[in-house]
């Protein structure tokens, strides 16, 4: 689950214009394989420890707070890190 409940794969990426021209994309089932495959592809760039901050975040819903005192980082360092990963799914997101 993402912020409020939300399914992670629901959730409208800021800058990424995912609603715009996506007749490449059949269903939003289509969609989420993409998006699926999309983090698999970038996991590669990112430590372990900026993954896990971005997963417990934006996937599992965890508050930045909670995961900070988890992995002995800031709450902002664990916000950056989320930020990071969504900037490039983003950005690689924009090619397509």
């Amino acid at each position: 689950m993402a912020q409020g409940g939300q399914n992670f794969f629901d959730l409208e990426l800021p800058g990424a214009e995912l609603d715009t021209d996506v007749s490449y994309v059949e269903s939003s089932s289509d969609l989420k394989v993409l998006i699926a495959s999309t983090l698999d592809v970038i996991r590669r760039d990112f430590s372990e420890q900026t993954w896990v901050a971005f997963w417990q975040t934006t996937v599992l819903n965890r508050r930045p707070s909670e995961i900070a005192r988890e992995m002995d980082m800031s709450p902002a360092a664990v916000c950056m890190c989320r930020a990071r990963v969504l900037k490039r799914l983003r950005e690689t997101l924009g090619d397509f």
